[in-house]
């Protein structure tokens, strides 16, 4: 299973965190660790990617179905919450379709209905130069940092951690993360699960209008748009993004 870190020993809330892509579950430890003891956090990682052992899957629909495992096995324990970065956001707002059941409420950070063929060709594009030396990991990073962090926000913390998933990371693990962003194709339909959603208004990488067309899919969905150009919420702004999910009444 997919879940490569679990910390908290409650059974009263589980928590299921889902990374961005490229990216893994680094990005959502330091939220994990504003967790309080009595709720349980679980780190995902994409197979093929991160900490997750074993091969990619082989598409959308396997992809998605380690997701409704890892949920099933978490409301074993108790009430699942999850929160999704980006493309992690996407995969979260799809599972309340088939494991809604399961799922008492949504955080997602800058995410999307789904991805464009522009977006999509650009992933496929810089999977590509990496695999051929075109590209370096460290210019790769160089290009996340500025486009995606503010300097007001780029604390050591947040480059060291994009540090470790861009630069540090095996070149074949980050671009099979790129391979699975190509899969958000298939648009995230309503769904009926309490959902907190934030966006940076002045986000370059995915606009603000993403999040609003996916919180207007949403029964009880509530859009937070925030002062800041960051992409990387659970690292920018790892506190804020922690209370909406760990607190009683979300934030």
């Amino acid at each position: 299973m997919p879940i490569v870190d679990k910390c908290g020993t409650g059974n009263a809330v589980q928590v299921l965190l889902l990374p961005s892509l490229p990216g893994d579950s680094r990005i959502w430890r330091q939220v994990q660790q504003l967790a309080p003891p009595t709720i349980c956090v679980s780190l995902f990682d994409y197979p093929g990617t991160g900490g997750a052992s074993g091969p990619r899957a082989s598409d959308l629909a396997a992809l998605e179905l380690d997701i409704d495992d890892a949920v099933r096995h978490l409301a074993e324990s108790g009430p699942v919450r999850i929160a999704g970065a980006s493309a992690g956001a996407y995969f979260a707002a799809r599972a309340c379709t088939r494991v809604s059941n399961l799922i008492e409420r949504l955080v997602l950070c800058s995410g999307f209905v789904e991805l464009g063929a522009d977006a999509r060709a650009l992933r496929t594009q810089l999977a590509e130069k990496l695999r051929s030396g075109e590209l370096s990991q460290p210019s790769l990073f160089a290009q996340v940092v500025d486009g995606c962090v503010p300097p007001a926000e780029r604390s050591d913390h947040v480059e060291t951690v994009l540090r470790e998933q861009f630069v540090s990371e095996p070149l074949q693990s980050l671009a099979t993360a790129l391979d699975l962003a190509t899969w958000c194709t298939e648009p995230v339909p309503t769904y009926s699960t309490r959902a907190t959603l934030f966006h940076g208004g002045s986000d370059a990488f995915v606009p603000v209008e993403a999040s609003k067309a996916l919180a207007l899919l949403g029964e009880r969905s509530r859009l937070d748009i925030l002062e800041t150009s960051s992409h990387y919420l659970p690292l920018s702004h790892s506190g804020f993004i922690a209370r909406a999910i760990f607190d009683s009444e979300g934030g």
